[in-house]
């Protein structure tokens, strides 16, 4: 990958190799004894594409001016002194707490947030209806929340390959599905003056992205939003 950078005296091509830097994070409430109910928070998958500055300042002197035009014009995170190419954020939900709670998918996830209602109900008619022959069983829901690629990277199918590399390389369990709601703020739309409305739209960009991922488009019958969906094992092939 190439960063094509102009300072006042020169332009200057930096070839940068990423790495993947992956987080999970999980709180389990009254210790020694979890105590499973509708309130448990999920688990959390973050997942980076990410550079060193400090290995580019030792391979081509990183200036204060090349510095600040880095952090004028890429995502940096300053903490680990890293460029962010890409990231990906999801939440896990292991069918056996849900089991242990005796609740359904969707009054589960209905206390994260909307988007995450729609996708609990339509795990609930993927059960309802037996399909994908029993997914959950020993197995997980996770729902990808956030994907970007910065734009100076984009068009390298680098979505796809972190994706993949994620199910493939950290998540261990084969068994479950995989859910993601294809939708953006339409740019096109104003703000409404007075009750400041968004208009949201279909994500036309990341449909095609999952499409290559061989995701599903569903048409959730319960709560009316285009949901793409695959199995976990279909990730890790």
């Amino acid at each position: 990958m190439i960063i094509d950078l102009s300072t006042s005296s020169k332009k200057m091509n930096i070839e940068v190799f990423p790495t993947v830097k992956y987080e999970t994070h999980c709180e389990l409430f009254d210790f020694p004894e979890a105590d499973y109910n509708s309130d448990m928070l999920p688990i959390s998958h973050i997942v980076k594409l990410v550079t060193s500055l400090e290995m580019l300042n030792d391979e081509y002197g990183i200036t204060e001016e090349i510095e600040d035009i880095l952090r004028e014009r890429y995502w940096i995170d300053e903490d680990e002194n890293q460029l962010i190419i890409a990231k990906m954020a999801m939440t896990e939900f292991p069918n056996s707490w849900r089991e242990r709670m005796e609740v359904t998918w969707s009054y589960w996830l209905d206390a994260i947030d909307g988007d995450h209602l729609v996708v609990g109900s339509r795990a609930d008619e993927i059960m309802d209806r037996d399909l994908y022959g029993n997914p959950f069983d020993n197995g997980s829901l996770y729902y990808i929340y956030d994907v970007d690629v910065h734009g100076s990277f984009k068009n390298k199918d680098i979505e796809i390959n972190l994706l993949r590399y994620t199910f493939s390389n950290f998540i261990q369990n084969d068994i479950g599905m995989v859910f993601f709601i294809a939708q953006t703020i339409d740019k096109n739309t104003e703000q409404h003056s007075i009750t400041k409305e968004i208009k949201v739209v279909k994500d036309t960009e990341m449909l095609d992205i999952f499409d290559k991922c061989g995701f599903s488009r569903i048409f959730n019958s319960v709560i009316k939003d285009l949901v793409l969906e695959i199995e976990v094992h279909k990730l890790q092939d």
